[in-house]
């Protein structure tokens, strides 16, 4: 029962005294039981009421004016309690006018209408735990009205939008240089391991060669007015070796000709291809449970932070190129989960045989052919030669049946692949 407390300051046996002729006083007396309507004259908080007893044995209420005076105790209809004394927590309370009491310490007048009411802001319906607030049970355990993820207690936790239609989340993102932690502990199921800035330098490959083939050359003899070489063949001749032409005129014009040779053989390709890498590593990692309300609102869902780097950026996720939804998920970037790699190098070839080559005019009699009496540069050359004694030797300089190597050029590139746009909070 609400009512008056006086805390009194005297010795339990004078207080007991001291409040019977209070109630006496505010029971009634012969003049039949009726109150008069004035002010007590009571200093009191403005707005408050108090309960009390009122003449004639019923329980009724005082109210504190704007002047800051309590009224006199008027019965409440409703009310048949007529119980005016007893010993309150610590004082007595008392039924009868609330002017006596001490004011100081330990005394004095509580407003038990208006504590109540504090009481009921702080404690009604709720549970008090020892141990804090258990931040996954859905219950607000330390009393304070928030539950689990809206408890600042549990600041591993925080409120979180949830996926839209299509996306894969929330989940939180870390990224470094290098690839950031497994996933664990809260977060334990990875939704993303990839990267962005992809570094592919080109292959380097090795030069190209042809071993030389072998040519078949053949001597051609014509006029000395055959200034071509084309017509007018007087004498051939095989120019594997040191080959003798005789001839009665005073000259002729010679010229070798290269007619068969076998194919160069290209050298073997090996190339060297540099490692490709991402300069910015991601992982993404989630709980390996739904994940539900627990104290958030507005539809927003309870996400564990992780331990670091997994604390910070909360995102979303889905697979190919998007752009980012309508919402707080608006910062988008594209990661890959893989590389594809064509890097390498040509491979050697050999162009055609170029059986050009020098040779040398011997004189006749030179059976080895060991002095030279003259030299031709090319075989595209139809040479003038004298044969005055009647005789020459001709034969081919070494060398000939190069080819042209190519090949050996870097081709092919190295690109990021599995798209997978990325949206995080902003």
């Amino acid at each position: 029962m609400h009512g008056l407390y006086l805390r009194s300051p005297l010795p339990l046996a004078a207080a007991l005294v001291f409040g019977a002729l209070l109630t006496l006083a505010a029971c009634g007396d012969d003049s039949g039981g009726k109150e008069e309507a004035t002010d007590m004259g009571m200093e009191c908080t403005p707005g408050t009421s108090y309960t009390c007893q009122a003449p004639g044995g019923c329980s009724g209420r005082q109210h504190c004016t704007d002047l800051g005076y309590l009224t006199s105790c008027r019965c409440d209809e409703t009310s048949t309690d007529t119980d005016s004394m007893g010993v309150g927590d610590g004082g007595f309370m008392m039924g009868g006018d609330p002017g006596v009491g001490d004011r100081g310490d330990g005394g004095g007048l509580v407003d038990t209408q208006s504590d109540a009411g504090n009481d009921v802001g702080n404690d009604a319906g709720t549970q008090t735990s020892s141990g804090g607030e258990i931040c996954d049970n859905g219950s607000d355990d330390d009393g304070d009205g928030d539950i689990d993820c809206a408890d600042s207690d549990c600041s591993a936790l925080r409120c979180v939008e949830p996926a839209p239609e299509g996306w894969q989340g929330p989940l939180m993102l870390a990224a470094g240089v290098n690839a950031p932690p497994a996933c664990s502990g809260a977060l334990s199921e990875e939704a993303l391991a990839g990267g962005a800035n992809l570094t592919a330098s080109a292959a380097s490959c090795s030069s190209c060669s042809c071993s030389p083939g072998s040519c078949s050359y053949t001597w051609f003899v014509h006029d000395s007015t055959d200034t071509s070489c084309s017509a007018s063949v007087t004498g051939t001749g095989d120019a594997s070796g040191c080959t003798l032409f005789e001839d009665a005129a005073a000259s002729k014009r010679v010229r070798l000709k290269g007619t068969g040779a076998s194919a160069c053989t290209p050298s073997s390709q090996s190339p060297s291809v540099p490692d490709a890498s991402f300069g910015l590593r991601v992982r993404a990692c989630q709980p390996g449970a739904a994940l539900e309300a627990q104290g958030c609102g507005g539809g927003q869902l309870c996400m564990p932070r992780g331990a670091a780097p997994y604390d910070s950026d909360t995102c979303i996720l889905q697979a190919g190129e998007h752009a980012c939804p309508a919402g707080v998920y608006s910062l988008r970037s594209v990661f890959y989960t893989d590389i594809d790699d064509s890097r390498g190098c040509s491979d050697c070839s050999c162009g055609a045989e170029n059986c050009d080559t020098g040779w040398n005019i011997y004189a006749g009699d030179d059976a080895s052919c060991t002095t030279v009496t003259s030299s031709v540069a090319s075989t595209a050359q139809c040479h003038l030669t004298d044969f005055g004694s009647g005789s020459i030797r001709v034969g081919p300089e070494p060398g000939g049946g190069s080819c042209t190597p190519s090949g050996g050029e870097p081709t092919g590139t190295a690109s990021g692949s599995g798209a997978t746009t990325v949206c995080c909070a902003n």
